[in-house]
């Protein structure tokens, strides 16, 4: 592959926090990750019940520039599980992208590997089916390598803006005046005064687990993080976080193209919502 580096990962230590051998392996990765072509590539924040997780980053390389002896050996550098890696090899064939991304908590680091099957987007686009497993997920915590699960990224390429709310109304147990789902609807009204092309609306579901959440893509509307910030100052009351996280984060990122809205129901039944944004746009 050209520009593929041989050997281990190099780049730049990160700061030390709580998580410093995760996220010195996460930095080596991204450093890498960075002098890649890459497919696309996201940073985001994560807002939960008195939490806020904003060491998160998302970035792609289509497959075919990526030969599998090399993801394996990545893999490996980043303490996989073995029963993942037998997994990948063999779910691996016809995925067009493959993602990496990574997840720093107070006493976590989660490493994730997605695999991404765009052609099953464009048949069944063509074909008119209703649902396509889209994305499978692989994440572990470099901390604990028993937490780990699967998950799966579901698309719904045919519903209309009504029915992605009514979809998402059913993860918040029909409860429209749940706050996350105000959020949703807020941004969703938003986005259809700045674009009317149709949203690209996932469901997520982790096997094993109970998680229950969405992913929604607003890139055509070209909306930036400084155009929900109300928005977002509410949802970071709601949750109760302080506001000096609000202020210290909202510099570094107000002029950035919102990417996607993920939600929902954790797999311990927590409420959460994560904006995604281009950090070099």
């Amino acid at each position: 592959m050209q520009g593929a580096p041989q050997g281990r990962l190099n780049g730049p230590r990160p700061p030390a926090g709580a998580t410093p051998g995760a996220a010195e392996r996460a930095g080596r990765l991204l450093a890498w990750l960075l002098t890649q072509r890459l497919e696309g590539y996201e940073k985001s924040f994560k807002m939960s019940p008195q939490t806020l997780l904003h060491n998160r980053y998302l970035a792609g390389l289509p497959a075919d520039r990526l030969p599998p002896a090399r993801l394996f050996e990545i893999c490996r550098e980043l303490g996989m599980p073995d029963v993942f890696l037998a997994r990948l090899q063999s779910d691996l064939s016809g995925a067009d992208t493959i993602h990496f991304g990574f997840e720093e908590g107070s006493h976590s680091g989660i490493f994730k590997i997605y695999l991404e099957y765009w052609k099953r987007w464009n048949d069944a686009r063509i074909k008119g089916d209703e649902s396509i497993l889209l994305h499978e997920a692989f994440k572990w915590d470099a901390q604990d390598g028993s937490k780990r699960t699967v998950a799966n990224y579901t698309c719904f390429p045919r519903l209309s803006r009504q029915q992605v709310m009514q979809r998402i109304a059913g993860i918040y147990n029909c409860d429209t005046a749940h706050a996350s789902y105000g959020f949703v609807k807020d941004l969703v009204r938003l986005a259809a005064t700045r674009s009317n092309e149709q949203l690209m609306y996932l469901e997520v579901s982790e096997e094993g687990k109970p998680r229950a959440s969405f992913d929604l893509n607003f890139h055509a509307a070209g909306l930036k993080l400084a155009d929900i910030r109300h928005q977002v100052a509410k949802m970071f009351r709601h949750y109760a976080i302080p506001p000096a996280q609000l202020a210290c984060l909202w510099g570094g990122v107000a002029t950035k193209p919102l990417g996607h809205l993920s939600g929902g129901l954790s797999r311990d039944g927590q409420d959460f919502l994560t904006l995604y944004y281009d950090p070099l746009g």
